[in-house]
């Protein structure tokens, strides 16, 4: 639970920061900047944020203090977002964040980004076989 807490942490400033970034790109289109927010938890996405022609980007946010090679978890919901939404997804990998000085360096993953990363599974549904003996 602890470890939850801390990734939640480090999770809200990464995003905090993201959103700082993303209202600077849009610093000459002030309504779009205006609408640059975090969504609810559960849409497969962290941050709703804008091009400058109005199109939407869904940016997830994963951050870390380790170095750049660092793995992220990514889960179900986020995957299939990604691939329902090839043209208007971006991971920002946030890294080397400093929480003290609230800064961090990172690089964008966006289109095919499946076939930029290399995904292991690490949790699995489990469910108790039924034996012909239980019917």
């Amino acid at each position: 639970m602890l470890q939850h807490s801390v990734n939640t942490k480090l999770g809200t400033v990464g995003e905090e920061l993201v959103i700082k970034y993303e209202k600077k790109l849009l610093e000459a289109y002030p309504d779009l900047a205006a609408k640059v927010r975090k969504v609810e938890d559960g849409n497969g996405y962290d941050i709703l944020s804008f091009h400058p022609n109005e199109k939407e980007k869904y940016i997830e946010v994963k951050t870390t203090k380790g170095g750049e090679s660092t793995p992220f978890d990514l889960s179900i919901n986020e995957l299939l977002f990604m691939r329902l939404n090839l043209n208007t997804y971006f991971i920002y990998r946030l890294y080397n964040l400093n929480e003290e000085k609230r800064t961090a360096l990172f690089y964008i993953l966006d289109g095919e980004v499946e076939s930029k990363i290399l995904t292991q599974p690490t949790q699995f549904r489990v469910f108790k076989k039924i034996d012909s003996e239980d019917l």
